[in-house]
């Protein structure tokens, strides 16, 4: 059994509070309380050990001296650590020294510490292998948020979605910026139902993922056609094309010079066209197709739709 004569607690500053009793947005006040409480008393015995070197050393058998401070120290700590566990904080090296927040404290940013669905403590009690779910934010874009596991997000480095999706540029991430600031209820990416899914592929490829959509009567799918990566693509892109026409949806297809048209509803544009440009044609391209009303476009300028383009399936630009 320990000595309880060798565990050392020093009350001079106040034990933190237990941990169900703490609101949920006090957690971090309350465990950098526990873990400055644990801090201050190895300082305290660390000095009670300094006074006592100077009282006592030098001494016949050091080694025995110095063991016995060893002993005592191991004692107190696991004391403490066992006060902390008994109040809700576990600060033990097998969870707490694997947590995302010890390991990764670069991710906690990104951690949605705002989700309901996400636990306030979770980053600092579940450690990196976690297996559960949260809720992520992005640090490039604050409205983009995505879900995978701390495991995901740490050891195979899994990303916002939509910034650090292979083929996303930033090109078209600025297009879709500009673009939802015309039309703020504009998404990215979404997720379509196909019209047809070829027999040995229907486990696999039951929904198109499009790059933008847009709600509505009709429902609006975007496309961004980057020359680069849709250079060998026309067949693909108007396949895609022709089955999002089939279930409903208005395609309009965003194509970067010196793509063709693949539909009457593209908008094509020169590589050097400033991004809020781009957006402003498919914006308008948007209104003439959808009947809509008339509406303002960010800039409080509004489109009268008479006036917007002229017939289509000429070059834009």
């Amino acid at each position: 059994m320990s000595d309880s004569s060798k565990i050392f607690v020093d009350h001079t500053l106040s034990f933190p509070p237990r941990r169900e009793d703490i609101a949920r947005g006090s957690f971090f006040d309350a465990l950098h309380a526990a873990e400055n409480w644990l801090l201050y008393q190895e300082n305290a015995l660390s000095e009670v050990f300094m006074a006592e070197g100077r009282d006592e050393l030098p001494v016949e058998d050091y080694v025995n001296w110095w063991q016995g401070q060893q002993v005592r120290l191991g004692e107190s700590r696991k004391h403490w650590l066992d006060l902390l566990a008994e109040a809700g904080w576990n600060l033990r090296g097998e969870v707490h020294y694997r947590s995302l927040a010890y390991l990764r404290p670069d991710l906690l940013d990104e951690y949605d510490f705002e989700h309901e669905e996400n636990p306030t403590e979770l980053p600092y009690t579940e450690t990196t292998k976690s297996p559960r779910s949260v809720w992520w934010r992005c640090l490039r874009e604050d409205e983009h948020r995505w879900r995978t596991s701390f495991y995901n997000r740490h050891v195979i480095g899994t990303k916002c979605p939509r910034c650090g999706k292979k083929g996303v540029s930033r090109r078209e991430q600025a297009v879709f910026k500009a673009l939802q600031r015309l039309l703020p209820e504009l998404m990215s990416p979404g997720s379509v139902p196909r019209a047809s899914v070829p027999r040995d592929q229907r486990r696999r490829h039951r929904a198109w993922r499009v790059d933008m959509l847009l709600p509505g009567a009709p429902t609006v799918v975007v496309e961004y056609d980057g020359a680069y990566w849709h250079r060998d693509a026309q067949a693909k892109d108007a396949e895609k094309s022709r089955d999002l026409e089939a279930t409903g949806h208005l395609v309009i297809r965003i194509r970067e010079h010196p793509l063709p048209a693949i539909t009457p509803n593209d908008v094509l544009f020169a590589a050097d066209l400033p991004a809020d440009d781009v957006a402003s044609l498919v914006h308008q391209r948007i209104v003439v197709l959808t009947d809509r009303d008339r509406r303002e476009d960010g800039s409080g300028m509004v489109w009268e739709q008479a006036e917007l383009f002229a017939p289509c399936g000429g070059e834009n630009l």
